[in-house]
């Protein structure tokens, strides 16, 4: 199973930084992961960590099991997915990669790759060694993109600027002695984009030889480039994106920008008089209504053969029946803007009976709460990586989540104003996971925006803190206030509830529980107070004698857990408190920035403690103050947030990924047993074919020994 869950796309994501083999699995990059889908079993099954930038172009090798990739700084990376093992890496100095296909060469796929890198330079690449077999300038205009010919290697169509086209016939393993002839497709004159090139579709028919479908606005050409001329100019949707034109029928698919996909099929009118005239009829498209099945598809039961026909002698292409295309699936991504991740408390899941949330072959779901700025909260299943619910819990983004039990979450945000006041409505919220119904908390009022919240160890109260106002604690199960502190309080920086030094009781008189627990809370002067709470009562805070004046770096994060008090400031040195030893254990590292967050472990008895920084996450042995783990981020993200799952890090990071980090590899194979069905049979298939080739050699007489065979006839 993967261990990332992908947000949205990064804008160089482009169209073709998405492929789809012939064994079932389809490749697709969000920021600078690969990701693959079982299109079978219609979910993610691998997520490739390779490139340091956002990936721009995917290409699966017809031979299987090996992907190349290039991104935005110009790597190449190839590789195989399933074992998750980069095979080789390639680039050409600082430039850029504009499109790049596998080469075939004598019915082989698999050893060259064919790049048009940016400044009009195309390389032959040996994907085996990472050498160039040869490299080509073109001296025309700027290229942009290309198309292999699928009926011969040789030819090859550039999209340039102006509207034009380079058609080139002489690309093998040796280098290209010409430099093509340049056609122009639509002339400068007749359209009004200001794009330097108004080329977004280039695409040889795959089914008809010398035939190119060349995309310019709304209108698609088809060009022959053997003739150099343009045999008819077609208008289509302004909102089309690309083709992909079919390999058995005269038929093409086009995906547009709203999601719809469309199919047409080659229309043919031969008129005596008149010029002859090619047209692309829609046949049918997307529905709106989204057709779910609860039967398992057979991959490639049906072919387009099935859906069209082929009729001599007039060539023509016509449906059969009528057609309709339907959405199956939806594979689900984190919405725009995430903000922070929560674990669910599974030690309290051994108290639930029947719980809703369980798997019957893994027990009871490792549920992880990702919040967004939509105020939609994520469910996701963190060993295998997938959306299990979106549950709408407020209006406003989500700036603070805890958990407040197995089923309940509690969630707080605000609306920023456009003035620049800094006043808001807060709004806090209580959802309970299994119906997803959303109880307010406390009423919307105009104050200070809230800054930190956070819930006790039995999930009895709740503490909020804001930017400019005085602490609140809550009767989380009543929902009703028990103390807002005086104006005079200082105003809080971090704050945690004890897992250790609380205790149940029960009253004589109502046979009721009365609850004991303590908090601890940080203000920006370095000063950390304690308060303990019993019932409905809230006694006042006192103050804990420190090490720490205000004159040291500033205090900004803390965590606690049986008599570990562990804080952290902003130069990201750590300070862990053993209150039972009353001793202390100091680590500075001034190549840390900002402690953001800390957190222990949930697991009793442990007490390995998580830090987050900007642009990483350490796990710290607390005991002997040694790192364990270091998770760190490339240039292109910051971390947001982080949880623990067991000792596994949960990170949240600025591209829209969650990330859940089960050892110091990136990239972990998948083992055989969950391949898909069809690289199975290929396995297969592969194991029966020598066992056939060795039966046929002894009963040939082919002896092996010492470095020859012996034949007998």
């Amino acid at each position: 199973m993967p261990h990332t869950i992908p947000g949205c796309v990064h804008p160089s994501n482009s169209k073709d930084s998405v492929d789809w083999d012939d064994k079932g699995l389809l490749a697709y990059s969000a920021h600078n992961v690969i990701f693959l889908v079982d299109v079978t079993k219609m979910q993610r099954i691998q997520a490739l960590d390779m490139h340091s930038a956002a990936i721009n172009i995917i290409r699966w090798s017809p031979e299987p099991k090996k992907l190349a990739s290039s991104d935005i700084s110009g790597q190449i990376i190839i590789s195989d997915p399933l074992t998750a093992q980069k095979l080789n890496q390639f680039h050409n100095g600082n430039s850029a990669v504009q499109q790049m296909y596998w080469y075939p060469w004598k019915d082989i796929a698999r050893d060259f790759i064919l790049v048009l890198h940016s400044q009009n330079c195309l390389i032959l690449w040996n994907v085996l060694t990472g050498e160039k077999v040869w490299s080509h300038q073109f001296s025309h205009f700027s290229l942009f993109d290309f198309s292999l010919d699928p009926f011969c290697s040789k030819n090859l169509i550039f999209s340039s600027s102006g509207n034009k086209v380079l058609v080139t016939c002489d690309v093998s393993l040796s280098e290209p002695q010409s430099s093509g002839h340049i056609f122009q497709v639509l002339s400068e004159n007749s359209t009004t984009s200001t794009n330097s090139t108004n080329i977004h579709i280039l695409k040889y028919h795959k089914a008809y030889r010398n035939v190119v479908f060349v995309g310019i606005q709304n209108f698609i050409y088809l060009v022959n480039p053997e003739l150099m001329c343009c045999l008819s100019k077609i208008g289509v949707e302004s909102n089309i994106l690309d083709i992909l034109p079919c390999s058995r029928r005269d038929s093409i698919f086009g995906i547009h920008s709203n999601g719809a996909v469309t199919l047409r099929i080659g229309t043919y009118e031969d008129k005596e008089k008149e010029k002859s005239s090619f047209g692309l009829e829609k046949i049918c498209q997307t529905e709106c209504i989204r057709h779910g099945s609860s039967q398992k598809i057979i991959y490639r039961k049906s072919l387009i053969e099935d859906f069209l026909s082929f009729e001599r002698p007039n060539l023509e292409t016509k449906k059969i029946g009528d057609l309709s295309i339907y959405q199956l699936e939806t594979i689900g991504s984190l919405a725009a803007g995430v903000t922070c991740v929560r674990m669910r408390p599974m030690d309290e899941l051994a108290k639930v009976e029947n719980d809703p949330f369980a798997n019957t072959s893994l027990g009871s779901l490792h549920l992880a709460a990702v919040g967004t700025n939509s105020g939609t909260v994520h469910l996701i299943d963190v060993f295998t990586s997938q959306i299990y619910r979106d549950i709408s819990v407020q209006a406003s983004p989500i700036k603070c989540l805890e958990w407040g039990g197995v089923y309940s979450l509690v969630t707080a945000g605000f609306n920023h104003s456009l003035s620049a006041s800094q006043i808001v409505r807060n709004e806090i919220f209580i959802t309970d996971i299994r119906t997803g119904l959303a109880r307010r908390i406390r009423p919307e009022v105009d104050e200070s925006p809230i800054s930190i919240l956070r819930v006790s160890y039995y999930h009895c109260y709740l503490a909020l803190a804001f930017q400019r106002e005085p602490l609140e604690i809550w009767d989380l199960k009543g929902l009703r206030l028990l103390r807002r502190m005086s104006r005079s309080c200082p105003l809080i920086v971090d704050m945690a509830w004890s897992n250790k030094h609380h205790s149940i009781k029960q009253t004589e008189s109502t046979q009721q529980s009365v609850y004991r627990e303590n908090l601890v809370l940080l203000d920006a002067e370095n000063r950390i107070y304690h308060i303990t709470l019993r019932g409905l009562h809230v006694r006042d805070g006192k103050m804990v004698n420190t090490q720490w004046k205000s004159a040291s770096a500033q205090i900004c994060a803390m965590a606690w857990k049986d008599d570990m008090l562990a804080v952290g400031d902003v130069e990201g040195s750590l300070v862990v408190w053993d209150l039972g030893k009353r001793q202390s254990r100091q680590v500075r590292d001034i190549s840390h920035s900002r402690v953001h967050r800390m957190l222990f472990s949930r697991l009793a008895g442990d007490h390995t403690m998580a830090v987050l920084h900007s642009r990483e996450v350490t796990l710290w042995d607390t005991e002997a103050m040694s790192r364990i783990q270091t998770i760190r981020s490339d240039s292109t993200r910051l971390f947001l947030d982080a949880d623990l799952c067991g000792l596994s890090p949960l990170v949240l990071s600025n591209d829209n990924q969650l990330r859940f980090v089960v050892s110091n590899s990136k990239n972990i194979g998948i083992s055989e047993k969950e391949w898909p069905v069809l690289y199975k049979n290929e396995e297969n298939e592969k194991e029966n074919d020598m066992k056939l080739e060795k039966m046929r050699r002894r009963m040939r007489g082919e002896h092996f020994g010492s470095g020859f065979i012996g034949y007998l006839y």
